[in-house]
């Protein structure tokens, strides 16, 4: 049953890409007011269909210059209202400037991932340590730092993924030791999560997704398909690979460097998600070959699960996510990384092209007694045609992150800073529910390395999950 909550102030919507667009059709489900309360703000220019379907909710429309560090504040000034929502739902626009000045105005703010400004990026792998996510977490925690704990809540990368699985961590944690018959009361306390996971023995956490939507017609040589921005897609594979690094690893993998500010729980690598894969498993997918993107909540659950024994670390998961997207978006990045990330010639968002296939996203939870549990989401195109028509599955997924947040925020105007894994699971996931179903879960018997499954010496069983079995290619 959807969720909605009553708001009598403004709602501002920064970006009208694919989530954007898909949140004009659904925000009404969710929130009781004024159509002239909400504004879609795009820096650019969008669509005439995109326009229209705004304005044809009674939404207001406006287009600004291009946001960059210098004018941002300047164009939205009139924008900021006290006790209002900010939602941030765009790209190359720094989330945690636009987070301090939403904060500084009393609003309320939401994001779906971090961003920086374009004039921020640079091209050269080895001098991106600024840019990765570690960085950015451990700025906004900092910006963040004094704010009072009943000042206007802002929400942070709260999509599908990061988002939604965050939630589905703590979920499939919570059944897979009731199955070990380990779990005595849900934990409350971020060192009770940490301290649930040692005691199951998860050494590795997979975040993973195969995307299997595929058009009716080939794809053309030099269009870029995506079933979500192809802009956002292009940036991630272009970033360094980030992961959780765990207490039980024994060997750092080539091309990774630590980090020498704040908790360390993260490695980077001088090497970018589109050059990298990993093996992982679904239960409808099977084994996967999936790309080791960097992902925030890579960064978020690996301390969040982090066991400390006075200062030291006794317990911590690796946490990666492995990426198969939809077979034309494969071959789009491929097109892409060996072109030399040079600007395709065309890029499509597939969404009513769409003919077949499904987005099956969750969690793996890995090495415990009974080898790998899942728990996630599968929709298929069909359904998510039922809940949003005209959209795709994947961003369905995500419009149920963000709307969860969104409604948890208003019904919480004054809770601060809040990372995805301070929200309460059960109750984002309720939210989110319409949009992720149908979810389930399962055990399996899956390794990345099946030959040392057949060993019952405890050195070799504990060895296969380390970080180098689960890389393609060594």
């Amino acid at each position: 049953m959807e969720q909605i909550v009553s708001f009598n102030n403004r709602i501002v919507i920064l970006g009208l890409g694919t989530i954007a667009r898909c949140l004009v059709d659904v925000i009404d489900r969710h929130i009781k007011c004024s159509p002239s309360n909400i504004t879609f703000i795009e820096p650019g220019e969008a669509n005439i269909e995109d326009i229209e379907a705004v304005q044809k909710k009674g939404f207001n429309y406006v287009i600004c210059r291009k946001l960059t560090k210098i004018n941002f504040a300047k164009e939205l000034d009139s924008y900021l209202t006290k006790d209002s929502l900010f939602v941030n739902l765009t790209c190359s626009v720094d989330s945690i400037d636009l987070m301090e000045l939403v904060h500084a105005r009393g609003m309320m703010y939401v994001d779906s991932s971090f961003e920086i400004w374009d004039e921020e990026q640079v091209d050269n792998v080895e001098d991106m340590q600024h840019q990765t996510l570690y960085a950015l977490h451990n700025r906004a925690r900092k910006v963040s730092k004094y704010w009072s704990s009943d000042s206007p809540t802002a929400i942070t990368n709260h999509g599908a993924n990061p988002g939604i699985v965050n939630h589905f961590a703590k979920a499939a944690l919570v059944e897979l030791t009731k199955s070990l018959g380990i779990l005595e009361q849900i934990p409350e306390s971020r060192q009770q999560w940490a301290a649930l996971a040692k005691k199951a023995s998860v050494k590795v956490i997979h975040i993973s997704e195969r995307d299997s939507q595929v058009e009716g017609a080939p794809k053309p040589v030099g269009e870029f398909r995506n079933t979500w921005s192809p802009v956002a897609y292009m940036d991630e594979a272009g970033s360094p690979v980030e992961i959780g690094w765990g207490t039980h690893e024994s060997e750092l993998p080539r091309f990774a460097k630590q980090h020498q500010e704040g908790p360390g729980n993260s490695l980077y690598f001088h090497r970018l998600g589109g050059e990298i894969f990993v093996k992982s498993w679904l239960p409808q997918a099977g084994q996967i070959y999936g790309y080791l993107m960097p992902h925030s909540e890579c960064v978020t659950l690996s301390e969040y699960f982090t066991l400390y024994e006075g200062t030291d670390v006794i317990y911590r998961p690796t946490v990666k996510f492995a990426y198969l997207p939809a077979p034309d978006a494969f071959v789009s990045l491929h097109e892409y990384m060996m072109g030399d990330s040079e600007p395709p010639l065309k890029i499509k968002v597939m969404k009513n092209d769409i003919v077949a296939g499904a987005d099956e996203l969750g969690v793996l939870l890995l090495g415990h007694d009974k080898r790998a549990f899942w728990y996630g989401s599968c929709v298929d195109i069909e359904r998510s045609r039922e809940v949003a028509p005209g959209h795709n599955a994947t961003t369905v997924q995500v419009i149920g992150g963000v709307v969860s947040a969104i409604v948890w925020c208003l019904n919480n105007p004054r809770s601060g800073y809040c990372e995805t894994e301070s929200l309460p699971y059960e109750k984002m996931l309720a939210i989110a529910e319409p949009y992720i179903a149908p979810m389930f879960q399962t055990f399996s018997d899956w390794t990345p390395n099946p030959t040392e499954t057949e060993s019952n010496e405890k050195n070799q069983i504990e060895e296969q999950w380390q970080f180098q079995h689960f890389l393609v290619g060594g």
